[in-house]
């Protein structure tokens, strides 16, 4: 018959279990699109902000999706995110692709 454990060794198996519950893949638990949509940003003067107008415009493209809509429109959830800049000596323009997940 197996024993509960009890004491620091219950609690650091805890504490790794919980670790590795955090690290896992936020889509791993989400409910996830075949359709991989991708978007291209404006041009902007800094690499951050060209990613920023492009997650924006995926954003308001996975929206307008009938399948898809506004539950799936989180960039940070969608899976096999790939981001791709181009940069020039004046400007900077990203394009992003991804699977839109869901809660």
């Amino acid at each position: 018959m197996l024993k509960p454990l009890r004491g620091p060794s219950a609690t650091a198996a805890l504490c790794l279990s919980l670790a590795a519950l955090a690290t896992a893949s936020p889509a791993l638990a989400d409910t996830c699109s075949d359709t991989i949509v991708t978007a291209r940003g404006e041009p902007a003067s800094y690499r951050w902000l060209a990613l920023v107008k492009a997650r924006g415009n995926w954003r308001s493209q996975v929206r307008i999706l009938p399948d898809l809509g506004a539950p799936y429109a989180n960039f940070g959830r969608a899976a096999d995110q790939v981001e791709r800049c181009i940069s020039d000596q004046r400007s900077v323009v990203c394009t992003v692709s991804a699977r839109p997940c869901r809660p």
